[in-house]
């Protein structure tokens, strides 16, 4: 997209343009115990959540299960973003092919 940029050694998206963006994406997720994640969310500037699944719960016995996120948010040229999985208490969390982020400016 000409309004983002991705790094890939940081995982972070930045807004290039001011303007509103619709985001989706599509998680697979393994985690090594049955357990809430820690961390399943979008944080805005490094600072706060913008998106947060509060108690996502992913099933060792069922591994990999498929979390979705979506968004429509205003951000401005600058912002960026980062998408937050950590697992539950001695766990591990393994993000699986098939993951996808799209992002796209309607406004």
């Amino acid at each position: 997209s000409n309004g983002l940029s991705y790094t890939q050694s940081t995982g972070r998206f930045t807004f290039n343009r001011t303007g509103i963006y619709v985001i989706n994406a599509v998680v697979y997720i393994e985690q090594s115990a049955a357990d809430d994640l820690g961390d399943f969310g979008i944080a805005l500037n490094n600072t706060s959540y913008i998106w947060n699944a509060v108690g996502a719960f992913v099933h060792n016995a069922v591994d990999p299960v498929e979390r979705s996120i979506n968004l429509i948010r205003s951000f401005n040229d600058t912002d960026f973003i980062d998408l937050l999985i950590t697992p539950g208490t001695s766990d591990s969390v393994t993000i699986h092919n098939g993951t996808t982020m799209n992002i796209f400016q309607i406004a």
